[in-house]
Order: C-alpha cells, then structure tokens, then sequence
C-alpha cells in the first residue's frame, strides 16, 4: 500500500464514522508518514509502526456502549493517569488523551472493553502528561475490573462488580467506592487509598507503597509488606498478615 492508497483508505474510514477532526487526524498521520520516509524506512515499515487505517479508526473512536454488564480491563505503560467515574447518562464511554492514540489500543466487544499497549515499537512516541478517562451510567454493571499502571495516578468514584484488581508501580490511586466478592490491591512503591472497602475476600500487597481503607467490611484479609505501611479501619472477621519491617495496622471497626 502506498502513501497514497493509505490516505485515501484512512479518510473513507474517517468520513464514513463521522469522526469530528478528521482532518486532524489525517495531517498527523501524513506527518508521521513524511517522518518515517526521512528515516529510510519502506512504506510497509512505516504502515507497521503507525497502525493500518483501520487501527488508527479505532483508536480514534470513542468508545460507546449501551448496554449490560462488562468486563474492562486496562493495561497501561506510559504513566498515564486513570479516571474511573459515574455520570447520570446511560453508556458507558472511553477517552484517550491525544498522545496515546498512536500507543494504545482499544478493543471493544459484546462484555468486553480491553486497553492496552499496542504491541510494537514505535517511533513517535513522545513523553507528556496522558489520561484515560472512563465514564459510566447506571444501565452499567461491571463483572471483573482489571486496572494496571506504572506510574500514572489513579482516581476511581466508585467500582462494584464481581472481582477487582487494582495494580500500580509507583503511581498512587485514591478509590472513594470500592464494592467486590473479590479485591486485590497490589502496588511497588505508590500509595493506594480507599475510603470505603466491602469485600467478601481482599488481598493487600505492597513493597514500600501505603496502603490505607478507612471504612467497610471485609470477610477475609490477607495482608503482606516489605517496608510500606498498611492500615485498615473496618469491620474485619478474619486475618491473615504478613510482614518485614513496614507495619500493618488493623482497626476493627463495626459499621
């Protein structure tokens, strides 16, 4: 496919979803092209690198669902903060700031929304300051929430749903909502805070990140720390923890 060809493909695309900047979008990617010919890279090189015009659609499109129950899943490597957050609009949409369209991908299914790293390297990746935002209505209901940074910043309204894994490096993530049979608060050197927890089993890990629950209830904890603190006020049954030399306090306070 040439220069050409490629264009051509990607502004049907464009015009045929209606996508608002279209003309923006294209301009970028001529660039990026114009970039890649400067190198001495081969158009099929190029094409490789920037996406094929239908990748470059989908991660320009937003993310639209009306319906039902999902899984979502979020990978991220590119410091990248997530916003998690309710609105009283039903559907649930995905936002992607600009810099990321060319790095992440969004795949969209019937129970499924999957965002992740696109798995090549590419040489217009520039470093600035990157969001994810996802906002969801009250037709939404959520089975397993999978959420992974290295060292963007999280900020999470509310989560309830069957499972839920919040995974982070060094970023820090504050949760004011978190409702789940299933719990797993992992992180390196971040700061996770949640202000209210209900869980049925919850499973706290940390290096040398703090990790702090203010209120709710939990069935079974299952704490364990390197040098990071963890502090927990609510309503606990059992216990089970782990540690070197941070410290891990548990406040057992009935709601």
């Amino acid at each position: 496919m040439t220069k050409e060809e490629y264009l051509n493909r990607l502004n049907e695309l464009l015009k045929d979803e209606n996508i608002e900047n279209a003309d923006e979008i294209l301009e970028e990617v001529k660039q990026k092209y114009d970039l890649g010919k400067m190198a001495g890279l081969e158009d099929d090189e190029i094409i490789e690198d920037i996406g094929s015009p239908e990748e470059v659609l989908g991660r320009n499109k937003k993310a639209h669902i009306d319906v039902k129950t999902l899984d979502i899943e979020i990978a991220d490597v590119f410091s990248s903060d997530i916003e998690f957050r309710e609105r009283d609009e039903n559907g649930i949409d995905i936002r992607l700031s600009k810099d990321l369209k060319d790095k992440m991908t969004v795949n969209v299914t019937d129970d499924k929304i999957t965002i992740k790293p696109i798995n090549k390297m590419n040489h217009y990746r520039v470093s600035r300051s990157s969001e994810i935002c996802i906002e969801y209505g009250p037709n939404i209901d959520f089975n397993n929430v999978s959420l992974y940074t290295v060292s963007g910043d999280g900020e999470i309204e509310k989560i309830k749903c069957n499972s839920v894994k919040v995974e982070t490096v060094s970023g820090d993530f504050d949760i004011d909502y978190l409702e789940a049979e299933s719990v797993v608060l992992k992180t390196v050197s971040g700061d996770i805070d949640v202000s209210t927890l209900k869980a049925k089993v919850c499973t706290i890990s940390t290096v040398s990140g703090d990790v702090g629950i203010d209120s709710g209830n939990i069935t079974s904890l299952v704490a364990s720390t390197i040098s990071g603190d963890i502090d927990v006020c609510a309503a606990v049954k059992t216990s089970k923890c782990s540690k070197i030399s941070g410290d891990i306090t548990i406040n057992n306070i009935e709601e």
